[in-house]
Order: C-alpha cells, then structure tokens, then sequence
C-alpha cells in the first residue's frame, strides 16, 4: 500500500530499516549503517545492550532514518543513539 501511494506522490521516499537483511538503515558484523556508510558500532548504543535487545536495534535504526530525513548530520545521530539510555 505505501509503496503504491509513494508513486503517486514524488515528495515522499519509501524507507527502510532492519537489524537482519539489506536496507537503508541496517546492521552488518556489529555496525550500524546508515545510508550505506558505517554509523556506530551496536556495542555503542547502550539501549541496544550489545545487540541482545534486537527491538532497540530497530529502534535505533529508524531514529536515525527519520533523523537524517530531516537534515541531522550523521555525526549528530550517532551522537544522540550513544548517549540515549
């Protein structure tokens, strides 16, 4: 359903994030990537207690999306997800 209403309106962009497969905010060998570039390392977001609370990794990753869509720059991001407890 979004991606279809997506078509028909040039100023959204479909997103996505997840802590297990490819996507725009993702997680591989223990980083967080963002837009393809490495974030932060999971051992660095202390909610993410190491990567053992999965649905704070996911938490993270769509905080960052939504951050950097609003023009926060990934020095900012990876900033805010290290001091958030």
């Amino acid at each position: 359903a979004l991606p279809e209403a997506a078509a028909n309106r040039p100023d959204l962009r479909v997103r996505r994030f997840s802590a297990r497969r490819a996507a725009d905010a993702g997680v591989q060998d223990g980083v967080i990537f963002l837009e393809g570039a490495p974030l932060l390392a999971i051992e660095a977001v202390p909610s993410a207690l190491g990567g053992a609370a999965e649905h704070n990794v996911e938490n993270a990753l769509c905080a960052a999306l939504l951050a950097r869509a609003t023009g926060i720059s990934r020095e900012a991001i990876a900033a805010g997800l290290a001091s958030f407890r």
